[in-house]
C-alpha cells in the first residue's frame, strides 16, 4: 500500500499582472493541490490559481482583496489531471504564492 504525503508543489512570487505556471502535471500523473497560501507584497485587488489545457477554470482558490502584507490560507483537494498546467495570477500587486499537494500515479 502506497503513503500519500504533501509534497512542495511551487513556491514563488507572482508578478502583478503576470500569469505564472506553477506546475505543470506529467502524463501517468494526478495533482491534488491541498493547500495553497498567499501572502501580499502590496494592496492586491485579486489572486487566483486556474488551470489550462482543453477548457481552461478556476480553481477554488479565487480569493479578493488583501492588504499590504496580508496573508491567506485555502485548504481543500482540487485535482489537476495530466497535461493540464496550473497557473496563477496576482492582480494589484505582486503576491507571494505557496501550493502543497499530493502527486498521484494513475493507471
Amino acid at each position: 500500500m502506497a503513503t500519500a504525503f504533501t509534497i512542495p508543489v511551487a513556491r514563488v512570487t507572482l508578478a502583478d499582472g503576470v500569469p505564472t505556471t506553477l506546475y505543470t502535471v506529467a502524463a501517468g500523473h494526478r495533482l491534488v493541490v491541498r493547500d495553497v497560501w498567499f501572502r501580499a507584497n502590496g494592496a492586491v485587488g485579486d489572486v487566483f490559481l486556474y488551470v489550462t489545457a482543453g477548457e481552461p477554470r478556476i480553481l477554488g482558490t479565487a480569493i479578493g482583496s488583501l492588504g499590504t502584507g496580508a496573508s491567506y490560507h485555502w485548504d481543500g483537494r482540487q485535482a489537476v489531471e495530466a497535461g493540464e498546467v496550473l497557473h496563477g495570477l496576482s492582480q494589484g500587486a505582486d503576491c507571494q504564492v505557496a501550493v502543497t499537494g499530493y502527486l498521484l500515479t494513475v493507471e
